[in-house]
């Protein structure tokens, strides 16, 4: 699971900012709720999920693009790293200074019961620093480290005793524009496997890049998995559906081939598809409609709806880029509440989501007795200074008393994360 990320000189963040999913533990309430308890001294609680908020071109999408951007720099840089460096690597363009300073990337997590703290620097497609480090117990474990020598023009490696295994092998096959830790993976390294898994299969991002499958739903329900929880959960967020029909069709298509010769060849084929239709409980019965007549938030919460379900049974981290696009605020609730509530939620499993929807925040300072929908160590904001750099702190940093409205204040722009719009048409 994720514990904290940081991140500096990567589009609008100039100097190092960190995101963390550590739960403030003097604050009790919903912490056995909203948390994951650990087990491990000196790691508090981690918390399910956690709220971004931001005016627009703040820098909330930013943040989920830097992880994103780490987590493809991992997993496709022995492959392809040419593309990876290029296309998405971008630093604070709005001074001059920083345009020739590295970017860093640094990330905490929680495997097994053991804590590790990763992280890189680039800079004009070569890596300047990776390092790995270990806690197993109290003390950290420096596992590797690899710091670019530019008077030598080499990289000068240190390892802990504790990590085994063909060192210099690894050293010599790791390119300039390549991390270690993902060379000695491809090498067949098996300590260092299980963090690169982590970004490779327990670490999704859904945003303008890599966009929610649209079809997982679908497949869940056709392969007999999670209807029921898929079905309650729709229900829970008062759709009224009690049942979901799918149809395969064979439809008419178009096969397209390539021969020897770079000459197309587009030959007729008749394609499956799945259709699909809810039904709703009416005075009459269950009626169906089909679903490209429900409305956009039903069909949207239904795409959610898989994916999360799968989520909350795996030890998977999700980051969601506007969550609320097309979704009641209830709504968005109730996809919080899951985290919170699933009865079979794999222990790990977070979201992480930047919104707009400030009724989230109405119920942060209520009775002690009543748990809030989210902890203020659960809500966080970016705001964008005067010199177009990002800053990203939370809630906690803020001095609340017990009755006040945190929506109220965010409102009114006590937390520096709203836009500040003038007048729309000024009076000659």
């Amino acid at each position: 699971m994720l514990l904290e990320f940081r991140v500096s000189n990567y589009r609008s963040f100039r100097d190092e900012q960190t995101f963390s999913m550590l739960a403030y533990p003097r604050h009790e309430e919903g912490l056995n709720t909203h948390a994951f308890a650990t087990g491990v001294e000196n790691i508090p609680p981690v918390l399910k999920t956690a709220a971004i908020y931001g005016a627009n071109a703040s820098g909330k999408s930013n943040l989920l693009k830097a992880i994103q951007y780490m987590r493809s720099f991992v997993i496709q840089t022995v492959t392809n790293p040419s593309p990876v460096l290029n296309a998405a690597f971008s630093p604070f363009l709005f001074d001059d200074d920083s345009v020739n300073k590295p970017s860093s990337f640094e990330i905490s997590i929680l495997l097994n019961s053991v804590r590790y703290q990763y992280g890189f620097s680039i800079l004009k497609g070569r890596v300047l620093e990776e390092y790995l480090l270990a806690y197993p117990q109290k003390v950290a474990q420096t596992w590797f480290s690899r710091t670019w020598n530019s008077q030598t023009e080499q990289y000068e490696y240190s390892y802990s005793t504790f990590f085994k295994g063909s060192k210099k092998t690894w050293e010599k096959m790791t390119r300039d524009t390549a991390l270690y830790l993902s060379t000695a993976v491809a090498l067949n390294n098996i300590q260092l496997k299980p963090i690169y898994d982590w970004f490779k299969d327990q670490l999704v991002v859904i945003n303008d890049l890599e966009r929610l499958n649209q079809n997982f739903t679908v497949n869940q329900i056709k392969v007999g998995k999670a209807k029921d929880e898929i079905i309650n959960l729709l229900q829970s967020a008062d759709f009224s559906i009690d049942d979901v029909h799918l149809l395969t069709k064979k439809v008419p298509g178009k096969n397209i081939t390539f021969n020897g010769d770079d000459q197309v060849q587009v030959t007729d084929q008749e394609l499956e598809q799945d259709f699909v239709s809810l039904g709703h409980q009416t005075d009459s019965g269950v009626r169906f409609l089909n679903f490209d007549q429900e409305s956009l938030g039903t069909q949207k919460f239904f795409f959610l709806a898989g994916p999360i379900i799968d989520i909350l049974t795996k030890q998977v981290t999700i980051l969601f880029d506007e969550l609320d696009s097309s979704l009641h605020p209830k709504l968005v609730e109730k996809l919080i509440q899951a985290f919170e509530t699933f009865p079979n939620q794999k222990e790990g499993s977070q979201l992480i989501f930047t919104t707009h929807c400030d009724g989230l925040l109405e119920n942060q300072t209520s009775s002690p007795k009543q748990i809030p929908l989210l902890r203020r160590d659960q809500v966080w904001f970016i705001s964008k200074s005067s010199s177009q750099f990002s800053k990203v702190y939370s809630l906690l940093d803020f001095k609340v008393r017990k009755n006040e409205s945190v929506r109220e204040g965010y409102r009114k722009g006590r937390f520096d994360a709203i836009p500040l719009i003038d007048q729309l048409f000024k009076a000659e």
